[in-house]
């Protein structure tokens, strides 16, 4: 596992919640975290080609909400 790759690194801070979620999935797929988040993001642009929408234009919006100690809510706008 590693090694040299072509890719290009993308930093992303996201709630601890939703760090052991996307670890359980990963693992329950036998990847890894990066790996599970490239697909994610390679989904949702597609996607978004498939509507046509140039960025800004659909409306996507992610808020994250604290809704307590520990847990945190995520709403999708527009």
């Amino acid at each position: 596992m590693g090694g040299k790759t072509d890719l290009d690194r993308v930093v992303a801070y996201v709630p601890t919640e939703l760090k052991k979620e996307l670890e359980q999935w990963a693992e329950a797929e036998e990847r890894s975290v990066s790996w599970l988040v490239a697909k994610l993001i390679d989904r949702a642009l597609q996607q978004r080609r498939e509507r046509g929408t140039l960025p800004g234009e659909d409306g996507f919006v992610l808020a994250f909400t604290k809704t307590g100690p520990g847990k945190t809510a995520i709403e999708q706008t527009g």
